[in-house]
């Protein structure tokens, strides 16, 4: 049986709770958060401003108090340390609040990521990013637009930001690449930073 959710507050702040995540049982209880695959981002939000800190927000899924009877079956079953040589294995890390590699302005959002998974080189703060993002089925016209886009954004010393879908988002990576250029694929659940290759592209 699922549990309900809070109602919704519009009171919730910006960002995470002070502290979230911060230390070795904060870090695996966000890791665990972000892998959970019944609560949505706006609820979790909500729980973990709640409940004061990661720990504590997943110790109430855990209870059955929170989260969907998916999330506790998962829990029942799920180690950070596990998830951790995964991410070694994929050549992958996590990224929570306040590190250096998760973005900022992503703690604007509504339901900001508990976290997010990264594979490829580190982007520094001072690369500033571009997004280039269209239809899965563009024209002949779209397509080349989108690699001109791109193209541009490389020259002008931007870095293009699109997601991992066939389309413009592919297209806008291969017109980043053939110019020389970086490029940053997002989706849902990894965020890939790619030097000189796009999975997507081709």
């Amino acid at each position: 049986m699922q549990a309900e959710e809070p109602a919704e507050d519009q009171s919730v702040p910006s960002g995470w709770p002070p502290g979230f995540g911060e230390g070795p049982g904060e870090a695996d209880a966000a890791l665990l958060l972000r892998c959970l695959p019944g609560i949505s981002p706006r609820p979790l939000h909500r729980l973990v401003w709640n409940e004061g800190s990661a720990s504590a927000a997943l110790a109430r899924i855990a209870a059955g108090a929170a989260g969907s009877g998916r999330d506790r079956d998962w829990l029942g079953t799920a180690s950070a340390s596990a998830i951790r040589a995964q991410l070694v294995r994929a050549g992958a890390r996590f990224a929570r609040p306040g590190d250096p590699e998760y973005w900022p302005a992503l703690l604007r959002l509504n339901d900001p990521p508990v976290g997010i998974f990264i594979r490829g080189r580190t982007l520094s703060p001072e690369h500033r990013r571009v997004a280039i993002v269209g239809s899965r089925r563009p024209s002949a016209v779209g397509i080349e637009a989108a690699r001109s886009l791109a193209r541009g954004v490389v020259r002008a010393g931007l870095v293009v930001t699109s997601g991992g879908a066939l389309g413009i988002d592919a297209r806008a990576h291969e017109g980043a690449l053939q110019a020389g250029g970086s490029t940053v694929a997002s989706r849902r659940g990894t965020s890939v930073s790619s030097p000189g290759r796009s999975a997507t592209a081709g």
